[in-house]
Formats: C-alpha cells, sequence, structure tokens
C-alpha cells in the first residue's frame, strides 16, 4: 500500500488523529466506482499498481475502502486530468521530492502550452478555408501567391499512396491531419515549356505545422521546400454542387 501520508501539494488525505477524531467511514468499491465515475475493473487495477488498497475485508468477502482512500482516489483523478500517468501520481503519494514533483507540473505546463500553441495554429487553418469558401469571386481564378516554407511528401501519382507500402506507412500520419495538411499538384515552368502537363502530386504542410503536429519529416519521402512563388488556382471542394462548371 502506498504511505499517501507524505507531503503532497495534490493530497487531500486525513489530517493526522486528534484525541477527539471519529472512527473513519467504511466504503466497498460499488460506493467509490459511484462517487468518482470510475468502473470497478478501473478500481481494481489502481490496486494492482500498487497505489490502491482496501483497508480489509468484511465477512462478506467485499473489499473496504477508509476515508483516506477515498481522498487518495481525487487526488489521483486530479493528476490524471493533468497528464500524469498511475505510475507518476504513485510516486508523488509515495513522497517525490519537491523538485520531482515541480519537474512533474512544469512537464503538464508544457504539453498544454503546446496543445494552446496547436490549437491556434489549426484556428487558423480553418478561418482561411472559410475565407477561400466564402470568395465566391476566387472560384477558378489564377492568382499569383507566396507558398511559405514547407514540407512534402512526394508522390509520382495517387497509384503510389495505394501500392507503396513504406510511403503509405509514412503518409497516412499526414492524412490524419486534413485541414493543415494540403493536395499540391505543381507544374514546373520546364513542364510547361516542354509541354509536359502531369502535375507531381504531392501531401504539403507548412513548417511551422509540422512541428506542431509532430510529423516525421525525415522520411525519405520528406522534402523542404523554400518558400516560393506560385501561381495558385483556386477551387471549390471536390463533390461541392457549386463546384460544377469550374476548371
Amino acid at each position: 500500500m502506498v504511505q499517501s501520508r507524505n507531503f503532497s501539494p495534490f493530497y487531500l488525505g486525513q489530517q493526522e488523529a486528534g484525541p477527539v477524531a471519529e472512527k473513519p467511514e467504511h466504503y466497498k468499491i460499488g460506493d467509490l466506482s459511484k462517487v468518482f465515475s470510475l468502473s470497478k475493473n478501473t478500481l481494481r487495477y489502481y490496486e494492482e499498481r500498487g497505489v490502491l488498497s482496501p483497508t480489509h475485508e468484511d465477512s462478506s468477502g467485499y473489499r473496504r475502502y477508509n476515508d483516506e482512500q477515498f481522498h487518495l482516489i481525487g487526488s489521483l483523478k486530479k493528476l490524471q486530468n493533468m497528464g500524469l500517468s498511475v505510475d507518476q501520481s504513485k510516486d508523488i503519494f509515495s513522497g517525490t521530492s519537491r523538485e520531482g514533483v515541480e519537474r512533474l507540473v512544469a512537464d503538464c505546463l508544457e504539453r498544454e502550452r503546446r496543445q494552446a500553441r496547436l490549437h491556434r495554429y489549426l484556428s487558423e487553418k480553418l478561418r482561411e478555408i472559410l475565407s477561400r469558401i466564402q470568395d465566391t469571386s476566387a472560384y477558378g481564378r489564377i492568382t499569383r501567391q507566396e507558398m511559405p516554407e514547407h514540407y512534402e511528401i512526394q508522390m509520382g501519382g495517387t497509384r503510389n499512396l495505394v501500392d507503396d507500402r513504406e510511403l503509405h506507412r509514412y503518409a497516412s500520419q499526414w492524412l490524419d491531419h486534413i485541414f493543415p495538411v494540403t493536395n499540391v499538384h505543381r507544374l514546373t515552368v520546364e513542364d510547361v515549356e516542354a509541354d509536359r502537363y502531369a502535375p507531381l502530386f504531392a501531401l504539403s504542410v507548412d513548417a511551422v505545422g509540422a512541428r506542431l503536429l509532430d510529423l516525421d519529416t525525415e522520411n525519405p519521402f520528406v522534402t523542404l521546400h523554400p518558400a516560393q512563388d506560385c501561381l495558385h488556382v483556386c477551387n471549390c471542394f471536390s463533390g461541392s454542387r457549386q463546384d460544377s462548371g469550374l476548371t
């Protein structure tokens, strides 16, 4: 059983018993399951990990838990909501040093900040998409735009994505992030001058998005492209009834 009386800024356990301390309450596993919205299997898992331990079993064989265990589960849920694992929480309950607790909380804070940066990035991408959808005058129009520094997974064609198992293993991670990852169909000036109109197909994401989404940019299919001017054709989403007749 975890020695939960050690100091922890998160533990809400009982104070040291005074001369008039009342006898602690005892609870069945079903009571704890109901109060904390945890399954009995989850509570038994906490027992297996050494975080939670029944104080005794009654004559019917039911596990019984006291007030100290009750408060410990509440503290455990708070720590898990912060992103700590059961084992990390166990370390805190067992008497992790102040420096250790500080490090764990700092890691949680950095993770939340990273998520906040990612959410701001995704919100901006959605605003860009919404703006393009609302700008009906731009449909089918060719404009000159600067493409920012970006990473691309290049394919000879869409069939490669199906047939090349190694390519699919890398590309599927990118395809999980549909908004920041875009499809690119590129014709180079050299291809146009040579009357070649078979565009290169690629999945593209800017450098900021690749970092925030933690995409693999070191695999052999990925190349980094500097910012460049390009001609851009604005089309509706494929399948939209509004894009019939547009090229």
